[in-house]
């Protein structure tokens, strides 16, 4: 954070960071007291459901929510009843535009993972959607570890 601060000033913007302890940063999000500025992410991994996992941000009865439309969750809660993987890939396109089209959140970055690339990975079976971490019987490892 004092990078960011560093930086920021740098440019002529100056800041005063409020550095929270974890339990007291969890309190105030989950109160819904943080105002202006906050940093959210917008979607995770999208692990087996993109409905799944843009709810706790975007439905406006959970906790993580501070802003939503209806357009969004429309979106989420039809594509909660996707059953194939068809209709989840189409259900997450549909929430994804909605929640782009309407402008709610700046996207200032996005991660990038490697998934199941690595000197030590033997090979990999990717499944759409998923991080490795969540199915490690897909990724067979070059030696075994001790």
């Amino acid at each position: 954070m004092e990078a960011i601060a560093s930086n920021l000033e740098a440019v002529g913007i100056k800041i005063k960071l409020d550095l929270m302890e974890p339990g007291a940063w969890i309190q105030k999000l989950m109160g819904k007291k943080f105002q202006g500025l906050f940093e959210q992410p917008l979607w995770f991994g999208a692990q087996r459901s993109a409905a799944n996992n843009a709810a706790g941000n975007f439905l406006s009865y959970m906790p993580f929510c501070y802003n939503t439309t209806p357009e969004i969750e429309k979106a989420i809660t039809e594509g909660m009843s996707a059953m194939t993987e068809a209709e989840g890939i189409a259900s997450g396109k549909k929430i994804s535009k909605a929640i782009r089209e309407s402008r709610i959140k700046v996207l200032l970055w996005a991660i990038y993972h490697s998934y199941g690339l690595g000197p030590r990975i033997e090979y990999w079976q990717p499944q759409t959607g998923v991080l490795p971490p969540s199915d490690f019987e897909l990724i067979r490892l070059k030696k075994q570890y001790q």
